[in-house]
């Protein structure tokens, strides 16, 4: 004897503990919401798995060229800082030689008779100014 799904009428193979009664193989697929999969999506899916093995094979294989350019990187950055300490240190002992020059030049005797000449310069500047503003 055999029991039908009221439902779909074909053999009811499976006892529903939830529904309390016996139901076929299309009333289990659809109470659990499943999707059946015909042989297009089986290819696609077997695709897939073969797709991720292959990268997770390239990812372990490949694990050691990431601490490779990591220590590329780092080796690059050492490099570019040293370099920027040797050009800060030929920038300062330019300037050091450059003030040390003109202290030379303010120091000899041949600038004499211009010292104090920025102080006359700017005093005549603000006698005219006012000059200027005694005329408006």
């Amino acid at each position: 004897m055999k029991i039908i799904c009221e439902k779909h009428f074909t053999a009811a193979e499976y006892f529903s503990k939830e529904l309390g009664e016996y139901v076929c193989n299309k009333c289990l697929v659809e109470s659990q919401g499943l999707t059946a999969i015909d042989e297009q999506t089986k290819k696609y899916m077997c695709d897939f798995d073969e797709i991720r093995k292959n990268t997770m094979e390239s990812i372990l294989k490949n694990r050691k060229n990431v601490n490779t350019m990591l220590e590329w990187k780092d080796s690059i950055r050492h490099e570019l800082m040293v370099v920027k300490e040797e050009f800060s240190k030929a920038i300062d002992q330019y300037t050091d030689k450059f003030v040390e020059s003109l202290r030379e030049i303010d120091q000899s005797s041949e600038l004499a008779l211009f010292q104090g000449e920025d102080k006359r310069q700017s005093m005549q500047l603000l006698e005219m100014e006012k000059k200027f503003e005694s005329v408006e």
